[in-house]
């Protein structure tokens, strides 16, 4: 009766030692086992969100941020062609602009322009001390000459002094005498005549104010 107890003392005893010899031998691999190196650690870190940094902005080549966004101190400043319309120039005194347009005729009387019609208002230009009438006149035969001047359609009259005129020449740029603008808002539209009723053009017109 003894003999199967035996036999179950000794299955547990057997058990207990092999336990006991793993836990052991997961001890000292624990205690004696090297560190591992910071290398073997993986590290995670959260990124932060970047800062704006204008510098990196796709400005044009040569620009900055200063040249396309001007400080609302600054003054506009007008670009040296014929298509600049109310911008200040940062000279003293102060010039605008007006452009106009052209057109062509072969009548040797004056013909209006329609197409050229601007209104201006000169109550919106401040003090206006002179105001010129500029254009490129051409005539490519060269025969008579090519005229142009500025009318106000509103009241019904030539701008005085305005006439301008292209002799002995192929084309060119011509400016008239100082012209005087009614005060108020009017109408304005350019007449061009050719004397010998060949083509005769005038481009790029336009009215330069200038202002203290």
């Amino acid at each position: 009766m003894n003999q199967p107890s035996n036999n179950v003392l000794k299955t547990t005893s057997v058990l207990l030692l092999f336990l006991i010899a793993i836990n052991l031998i997961i001890l000292d691999f624990k205690v004696f086992s090297p560190p591992p190196k910071i290398s073997d650690i993986a590290i995670f870190i959260s990124p932060t969100p970047a800062t704006s940094d204008l510098s990196k902005k796709n400005y044009p080549q040569g620009s900055n941020s200063a040249s396309i966004f001007p400080s609302p101190s600054s003054p506009p400043v007008s670009p040296n062609n014929s298509n600049s319309s109310n911008f200040l120039t940062s000279n003293t005194p102060a010039e605008y602009y007006i452009p106009l347009g052209g057109g062509t005729t072969s009548q040797n009387t004056y013909q209006d322009l329609t197409t050229t019609d601007t209104l201006i208002d000169t109550s919106g230009y401040g003090n206006i001390t002179s105001a010129y009438f500029v254009a490129g006149l051409s005539n490519p035969t060269q025969n008579g000459f090519v005229q142009a001047q500025l009318y106000n359609v509103t009241d019904k009259h030539p701008v005085w002094n305005s006439t301008i005129t292209l002799n002995n020449s192929a084309s060119g740029t011509i400016t008239s005498n100082p012209i005087t603008l009614d005060s108020g808002p009017k109408l304005y539209r350019i007449q061009l005549l050719s004397s010998l009723q060949y083509p005769g053009t005038i481009e790029n017109a336009k009215i330069r104010i200038v202002t203290e």
